[in-house]
């Protein structure tokens, strides 16, 4: 596309991102869905600032407002075909679309803009489920309460401040829908796209240089091309026949299980249900109180309270940095025996399936992985822990360095002997002789 002008002037060559996705397209379709992949073109002057062909004036306040249009219009025209009128797609649509089930896809600027359309009220069509690859967040929106997927790439070198991350941490809390989030380890932000794949005069690998990021790790710490956009399809399939098809509950998703990879890619999972089926016991608001209002304690370890925001996508990488925008727990040890504790004043999470926590190695204070045995004693002594370990991310060193929280969830079967009827407290031992972790969202939940 020439960065001057739209429509491209003649002579021009219009890089086609829509046709990037048509491995995407053609697997949604062969899934049983109707898919249209659009042309966002025209909002690439809004995006720069630069002028259109006709002279129409450009801002870039409103370039996700241009995305938002192009879904309404297309989908307009979609709902008329369907209707038996007028049909600009090529394919027969009468009687074909059920337009009060409709998911919203979007790649970088193309994810922003489809939470500013599904937060719009429309006349031709529901949006009942928004998937989101590698999205930009300028304007730090909370996305509607729909069913919602992040998809972030750890060695995105575009998107670097993985702003997605951000968008899943504003849709926390108090939702009727779930929301779940993947981060692919060693995924870039341009391969999710074949117009910005290896295979093309203009793709390029955009990961950082760091020893974890670079090319030559590609088919080792990282996904080639065709793996990553695997995992998309994968993703995307089982997201949107869970949402628009009414599959039963999925585990790549987060639902019934918390895979640590997808089709053989290394992934950090996150995943929250409905307010309804949870408990909250810390969802860090207040430094020193939980949010059943009980102090929470830390021993023999430094227990700390940070809010977070992410840096702004224009500037360097700053040290340290963080993509998550909410407040969460530090701990840090140099001893072993060191625990934060939850005190439960004999509650009884019998109607639970399993506690929940989202967690990550601070990779800024040490790079190594972490480990703790989470334990649960009950009113008569009764005692069991289960240890989990945390890894760290890559890269771990260096500017572009991660530590994206990923939800930790045991079931509540494997605390045998333990009654869970009258449970007094919960408790996080740190294990090893030092670590350093990030930690939110500690719950009881039930599964679907």
């Amino acid at each position: 596309m020439n960065d001057a002008t739209y429509p491209c002037r003649p002579g021009t060559i219009a890089i086609d991102s829509a046709a990037g996705h048509a491995d995407l397209v053609s697997a949604l379709a062969d899934a049983g869905f109707i898919v249209l992949s659009i042309n966002a073109g025209a909002a690439f002057p809004m995006d720069n600032a630069l002028p259109y062909g006709d002279g129409f004036e450009s801002s870039t306040t409103g370039a996700f407002d241009v995305r938002a249009q192009l879904v309404d219009l297309h989908l307009a025209a979609l709902a008329v075909a369907n209707v038996g009128g007028p049909n600009a797609f090529g394919p027969p649509l009468a009687g074909r679309a059920d337009l009060s089930r409709v998911g919203l896809v979007g790649h970088s600027r193309g994810g922003q803009g489809m939470v500013e359309a599904a937060l719009r009220s429309h006349v031709d069509f529901t949006v009942r489920g928004l998937f989101l690859i590698a999205p930009t967040n300028f304007y730090d929106q909370t996305p509607p309460d729909l069913p919602l997927h992040v998809l972030l790439g750890s060695c995105d070198g575009d998107v670097w401040n993985l702003s997605g991350a951000a968008s899943y941490d504003a849709a926390r809390g108090g939702r009727t829908t779930p929301i779940s989030q993947t981060l692919v380890v060693g995924a870039n932000h341009n391969w999710h796209s074949t117009a910005w794949g290896p295979a093309t005069r203009w793709g390029f690998d955009d990961a950082p240089t760091s020893s974890s990021c670079r090319a030559g790790q590609v088919g080792r710490l990282r996904p080639t091309s065709a793996r990553q956009r695997l995992v998309l399809r994968t993703l995307a399939k089982a997201f949107f026949r869970r949402h628009l098809g009414g599959a039963p509950p999925s585990a790549v998703l987060g639902e019934t299980w918390l895979d640590s990879s997808v089709v053989g890619v290394a992934t950090v999972p996150s995943y929250e249900g409905s307010a309804v089926d949870r408990l909250d016991i810390d969802r860090p608001a207040q430094r020193s109180l939980t949010a059943l209002g009980t102090a929470v304690r830390g021993r023999g370890l430094a227990l700390g309270y940070r809010t977070l925001a992410p840096p702004s996508l224009g500037a360097a990488p700053p040290a340290p940095w963080s993509p998550h925008r909410l407040s969460l727990r530090t701990v840090r040890w140099n001893a072993p025996g060191g625990s934060v504790s939850y005190p439960l004043a004999s509650f009884d999470a019998s109607s639970y399936d399993a506690v929940s926590f989202r967690i990550a190695a601070d990779t800024w204070v040490r790079r190594g992985a972490v480990s703790f045995n989470v334990v649960l004693r009950d009113t008569d002594g009764g005692r069991r822990s289960v240890r989990v370990r945390i890894p760290a991310q890559l890269p771990n060193a260096g500017a572009y360095r991660k530590a994206v929280l990923g939800t930790v969830r045991i079931p509540l079967s494997r605390f045998g002997g333990v009654d869970l009827a009258s449970l007094r407290v919960l408790e996080l031992r740190a294990v090893g002789p030092r670590g350093a972790a990030l930690l939110a969202d500690v719950a009881f939940v039930r599964l679907p």
